[in-house]
């Protein structure tokens, strides 16, 4: 089996939950993993801004996000990430041995990772730093998506206490806790003791997607703080595209590079599969002019992705194809399509690249700031019986990275991440709006730095949501998790749905709601009806879980046993500075606690998210 989403789970609940928590961006937040214009400051939260004392403070809250009408979705905007933070962040370059790796492409198993080590350095003086930066091998300048390089840093302990395994690791900058390398935290390969130095090798993988991205590392004592001023120099890498001809399918070729549309050619292919048939993608990037729709039962994957279960571009994943949105690109409903004509279509391994930061400028884009989020969307499916996984939908212009409406469907372990700007009027995103899914299974997907509501549900009776893990590093969210009923245009039927496992991280204060059960923040329509949520982790949310429009005598929503931590007192909302908690359940909810005890405040959030 490939190795599973390396997703620090524990790290980022560790350092979430404390007040001076390692988990807050750096100055520089632009990056793959998604951006946030946030200046860093709540008035209304009662946890202080981040005071530039490399400690991880607390972030507060920004502008305000839309209300999930149509639908709604981090990874640079456009793939472009200016150089990671000033000079003064990291050591003087010219005091560091500085080595390019070797890059290792994709036709190759991948280079071993020399085993590292801890030996005696014996060269600290008084007013060394910390973690003192002896000798880095870094990337070249520039990269072919998904060619892998053996990096390392070589640090020396002049501090005064044992880096112990577990507890301190090398993590990801540029910004903080991104995963554009597919993973952002590697172990120390022994215990680092005062007066010790330790060599770090790991392997990295560029992105399969285009654009330039940040690369830098700094030393992280998990749930306590990172030490940002020994972080290693701030670098750009260019990741750019493989240029070949392939063969589609008999008789039919594209150009892999981004440079040269392939739309028309997937849809030859596309409409050439037999039903029940099963089209292969090569490995690389197709650039989208138009949109690619799927109308009979089939299979699509990545050619030689069968088998795995690694998530395109996190840890472990086999080179993806990539649909990349052209810089003009102008349709309603994404440029990837499964239409309601079909059932039973299969799609696994393939990334969606709204690329937005390069279509800000697009007739698309003005549609969007003009309150036409369908101009934005990555992907819809219509239709039963589909199976979507191992996919990644990210960097959406606005609205969704996957817009849902089918049951008996199975969304399962997809990557939903860096879509649409919280800050900026309309241009917002939910990562995955499944508008209704009776009978289906929502599992283990992450989702990272979406602005409108990462995972929003208006109906599934008989489904499961479950071990879905949720971020909010970089980039404001009105809610993590929800469940709606779309102001009555869905079922809002949740009966026989169990919602547990889940997990959301929302550093401090980038969630409204971390879990919102109910549409009453938005609109005053019917009550959902149904539902056991139950043995979820919700952390840092300004509440970490509201429910607001849920229940009903006849079908009472059930909620117990649920992990909340770190809600401030007070935090403010569009409608203005509210007092806050961990657990709040409005007065027209009808709840089955189940025997559970937990404390709860019962404030109306009627036309407040």
């Amino acid at each position: 089996m490939s190795e599973p989403l390396r997703i620090p789970v524990g790290a980022l609940l560790a350092c979430a939950a404390l007040a001076a928590a390692a988990c807050s961006p750096s100055d520089d937040d632009s990056t793959f993993d998604g951006r946030d214009a946030d200046d860093g400051t709540d008035a209304d939260d009662d946890a202080a801004p981040d005071d530039g004392n490399g400690d991880a403070d607390v972030l507060p809250d920004e502008a305000a996000p839309d209300a999930p009408d149509e639908a709604t979705p981090d990874v640079p905007d456009d793939g472009v990430v200016e150089d990671g933070g000033p000079d003064e962040t990291g050591p003087d370059d010219a005091a560091v041995e500085d080595v390019v790796a070797e890059e290792v492409g994709p036709e190759d198993t991948g280079p071993d990772v020399p085993p590292g080590g801890v030996t005696p350095y014996g060269g600290c003086i008084p007013g060394d730093p910390t973690a003192k930066l002896l000798a880095e091998t870094a990337p070249p300048a520039e990269m072919v998506g998904h060619d892998a390089f053996v990096a390392s840093v070589t640090l020396a302990n002049c501090g005064s206490e044992i880096w112990t395994v577990g507890t301190w690791n090398l993590g990801a900058q540029s910004p903080q806790d991104n995963m554009v390398w597919g993973r952002n935290r590697v172990p120390l390969p022994g215990d680092v003791a005062p007066d010790q130095q330790v060599e770090i090798p790991f392997l990295v993988t560029a992105p399969d997607i285009l654009g330039d991205f940040g690369y830098q590392w700094a030393l992280v004592h998990e749930g306590v703080a990172w030490i940002p001023a020994d972080m290693t120099p701030a670098r750009t890498v260019r990741v750019i595209g493989r240029v070949e001809t392939v063969e589609l399918c008999p008789g039919v070729s594209a150009v892999l590079g981004g440079a040269t549309s392939a739309s028309a050619e997937l849809q030859r292919c596309v409409d050439a599969t037999p039903d029940g048939g099963t089209l292969e993608l090569p490995a690389g990037v197709y650039r989208m002019t138009g949109p690619v729709s799927i109308g009979r039962p089939m299979t699509l994957h990545t050619a030689g992705a069968a088998g795995s279960t690694a998530t395109c571009l996190l840890a472990g994943a086999p080179p993806c194809a990539v649909l990349m949105a052209a810089e003009d690109l102008d349709v309603d409903d994404g440029f990837f399509r499964i239409l309601g004509t079909a059932s039973g279509v299969t799609v696994e391994h393939l990334v969606l690249d709204g690329r937005r930061g390069t279509r800000l400028g697009s007739t698309a884009a003005a549609a969007c700031a003009g309150g036409n989020n369908r101009k934005g969307f990555n992907a819809t499916a219509r239709g039963d019986g589909h199976r979507f996984a191992y996919n990644a939908s990210v960097r959406v212009l606005c609205g969704t990275g996957m817009e849902w409406r089918g049951n008996d469907s199975t969304i399962v372990s997809n990557y939903f991440a860096d879509n649409g700007d919280h800050p900026t009027l309309n241009m917002w995103s939910d990562g995955l709006t499944v508008h209704q899914a009776d009978r289906s299974t929502i599992d283990g997907n992450v989702l990272w730095n979406n602005s409108d509501v990462a995972l929003i549900v208006g109906g599934g009776a008989g489904s499961t949501v479950r071990n879905n893990q949720i971020f909010q590093t970089t980039q404001a969210t009105f809610a993590g998790l929800m469940l709606d009923n779309f102001n009555a245009g869905t079922s809002g039927d949740f009966t026989g749905t169990d919602v547990s496992g889940n997990t959301i991280v929302c550093s401090t204060r980038l969630c409204d709601f971390a879990i919102n059960l109910g549409p009453h923040p938005w609109y005053l329509s019917t009550n959902i009806l149904g539902g056991e949520v139950h043995d979820n982790t919700a952390v840092n949310g300004k509440v970490c879980l509201n429910i607001d429009g849920a229940g009903t005598a006849a079908a009472p929503i059930a909620v117990w046993n649920n992990t909340l931590s770190g809600s401030p007192s007070s935090a403010t909302f569009n409608c203005g500075s509210r007092s806050t908690s961990n657990y709040n359940i409005g007065p027209d909810s009808v709840v089955d606690h189940r025997g559970d005890a937990t404390a709860f405040t019962t404030w109306e959030w009627h036309g407040c998210p």
